[in-house]
């Protein structure tokens, strides 16, 4: 795993995603549960959540 994936990996365990599997692979299903996304689009949602929060907008969605 390169070092980027690493500290994707730990970005998102650290916001409470919950990870299946492992490598190009993994699946990411955020803390209030819902649908799996993949490693790329889990990132993007993860820091779209937090754009929002600091520029004071709702909560998007969890369940899917």
């Amino acid at each position: 795993m390169s070092g980027r994936a690493a500290k994707e990996v730990r970005e998102l365990e650290a916001a409470g995603w919950e990870q299946r599997e492992s490598g190009p692979e993994s699946l990411w299903r955020r803390p209030e549960g819902g649908r799996w996304w993949a490693h790329y689009q889990a990132l993007i949602e993860l820091r779209k959540e937090r754009f929002d929060a600091r520029a004071g907008l709702p909560k998007r969605g969890g369940a899917a």
